[in-house]
């Protein structure tokens, strides 16, 4: 079994913000981050399973003057029952819709929650739909971004799409372009390869969980026995790129070889440079690869390059093994994050430090990001069962990124005490590589109990209680001093609390202080309950960042600025041990 790219785009992303020491995780994008599950997939070629009387021709122009917005053109052919009905992820304020087919112009309804249409008749043959997408300013990670000669766009909100095809094999043409017409040097990628024009075969659900670039770059392509990986970047990086795909191939490679299941998957890396902050990166795992947003001046840090790597290990952890409920519901999919975010990510940050690929300075940095998630998240008095339920109801918000951090803490303490129990053992990399022979023979997702005894049969002791207190209660972990090695100690520590001392979404709306709490940061920088607010300006999380505030006070406005600390909780502070050589890290 071999699930397709996740609707939960954050669950590789929403640890990879990087941050100063002490602050919170940026969201993702976030991260993670759709109906379809966790862990890239293959584009279909199963000719056998999957009849070709289904097929799509989708041009995606970019136009980015006077206001900037994507026109997207969908023909689709197949049994006319299946082209009643075209829908979309995520609504994104498409509008202008046409429809004609054979016998003409087409009436079309679209659904009170705006993610469908529905044609006023049954098709006469093949349906031509048309709309436009307006380009987003926002700095989210599924943002629709349309540039002179550049664009950047995710499946979730270009592409309404038969709902008939997503669990169906379709051939697809694929044609990028830009008003006025793309200069030929443009480089032009989806998840499905390169070029500004491709064919290729895949399901519905895989294209709404893909990405479309196209702007001024490179590209580069690695073939090898163990499969293809390609990649295309638009924008100047302060990195070279063509490493960076070697260095992720060979990576895949080996995580492949030592959990015991080659993935000759051809994967595709899209890259692209983004008005974030420096150290701010996004990478969202696609179908059949991963979209990649970082910062101009962005250096190639242990940040993206554990962030980039989980992506790669979700081939497997989230891919070909899933624990958990095999429904398809933003709960279960939360439920699951421990594993299918934390265990991944634990796993590829392990996997790197023992490859040489990431020094010891960084895999501490990796450990206090995932400490202060778990200490200072606001939902830290939540348990797994409660962050399910608000993942469902915020996607956006930071649910998710604690139960990654439990999970990646967890699975840390699972491999120490795997190891102790039997030195001679791989830990973590055995257990899931065990755990996945059983979810190939069972043909479809496992129990977590699964995983509670095979962890209790290799620890010889009862694995509840553990999983209960790093995944499903509200405690700080407390994690073993021999949990990371020889080279790092715990010693206790303070972890500090983001506050604003006001309502930020209230106060926005309003245009007003609203909310303000007479003790809080806000109040006692001065701000004043119900002044006049032109302007809040903060990086949710970020206790080292400045909060700034613009206020309509007298006949000028006035700058506030305050930093967002609300006080600090007492947990374990990891450091590197003095004098114990690299090479002894990993031992």
């Amino acid at each position: 079994m071999h699930r397709s790219a996740p609707a939960l785009i954050l669950f590789a992303s929403a640890l990879a913000s990087g941050c100063a020491s002490g602050a919170a995780l940026g969201p993702g994008v976030g991260p993670d981050p759709p109906a379809a599950r966790s862990g890239p997939s293959a584009p279909v070629a199963d000719e056998a399973t999957h009849g070709s009387e289904r097929a799509l021709a989708i041009r995606l122009v970019g136009a980015p003057e006077p206001e900037p917005f994507v026109r997207v053109e969908v023909r689709a052919r197949g049994p006319a029952p299946e082209l009643a009905r075209f829908t979309v992820a995520e609504a994104a304020g498409a509008r202008d819709f046409q429809a004609r087919d054979a016998a003409g112009a087409l009436p079309v309804s679209t659904t009170p929650d705006g993610t469908a249409i529905v044609l006023g008749r049954a098709a006469s043959g093949e349906v031509e739909l048309s709309y436009r997408v307006p380009g987003s300013f926002e700095n989210e990670p599924l943002a629709v971004r349309v540039e002179p000669g550049r664009l950047k766009l995710t499946g979730e909100r270009v592409l309404w799409l038969p709902e008939a095809f997503d669990a169906r094999g379709v051939d697809v043409e694929l044609a990028l372009g830009t008003e006025p017409a793309s200069p030929p040097a443009l480089v032009g990628a989806s998840s499905f390869g390169l070029g500004t024009s491709q064919r290729f075969r895949a399901l519905g659900s895989e294209l709404r969980h893909a990405a479309f670039v196209l702007g001024a770059g490179g590209q580069a392509e690695l073939v090898a026995p163990e499969g293809r990986d390609a990649a295309a970047w638009i924008g100047m990086t302060s990195f070279d790129p063509r490493p960076v795909v070697a260095d992720v191939a060979a990576f895949r490679s080996a995580v492949g070889a030592l959990l015991g299941e080659p993935d000759p998957t051809p994967t595709t890396y899209l890259l692209a440079t983004e008005p974030l902050r420096r150290g701010e990166v996004q990478v969202i795992p696609r179908t059949a690869g991963a979209l990649v947003a970082v910062g101009l001046g962005q250096p190639w840090t242990g940040e993206l390059r554990i962030a980039l790597a989980t992506v790669v290990v979700q081939h497997w952890v989230g891919g070909r093994l899933w624990l958990g409920s095999p429904s398809p519901d933003p709960a279960s999919e939360a439920e699951a994050a421990w594993f299918t975010g934390g265990v991944a990510r634990a796993l590829a940050r392990d996997l790197l430090f023992s490859f040489g690929l990431l020094t010891a300075d960084e895999y501490l940095r990796e450990i206090g990001r995932l400490l202060d998630v778990a200490h200072a998240s606001p939902l830290r008095a939540l348990g797994s069962a409660e962050l399910a339920r608000a993942f469902a109801a915020d996607r956006a918000g930071p649910a998710l990124r604690l139960a990654i951090a439990r999970g990646a803490l967890y699975a840390s303490d699972v491999h120490a005490r795997l190891r102790t129990a039997d030195p001679k053992s791989q830990g973590l990399p055995a257990l899931v590589r065990e755990l996945l022979g059983r979810a190939r023979a069972a043909g479809g997702p496992l129990p977590v109990a699964s995983w509670l005894e095979l962890v209790g049969a290799r620890t010889g002791s009862d694995e509840a209680p553990a999983f209960a207190r790093f995944v499903a209660e509200p405690r700080a972990p407390v994690l073993g001093p021999g949990t990371f090695g020889p080279c790092f100690r715990a010693a206790p520590g303070r972890y500090p609390l983001f506050a604003l001392g006001l309502d930020a979404a209230a106060s926005r709306a309003a245009h007003q202080v609203v909310g303000l709490d007479p003790t809080g940061p806000a109040a006692r920088a001065g701000v004043r309950e119900s002044e006049p607010l032109e302007l809040l300006r903060f990086e949710a999380g970020r206790t080292d960042v400045e909060v700034e505030l613009l206020l309509g006070r007298g006949a000028a406005p006035v700058t506030v600025r305050f930093v967002p600390l609300g006080g600090h909780v007492l947990g374990q502070v990891w450091s590197r041990v003095p004098g114990v050589p690299d090479e002894r890290c990993t031992e």
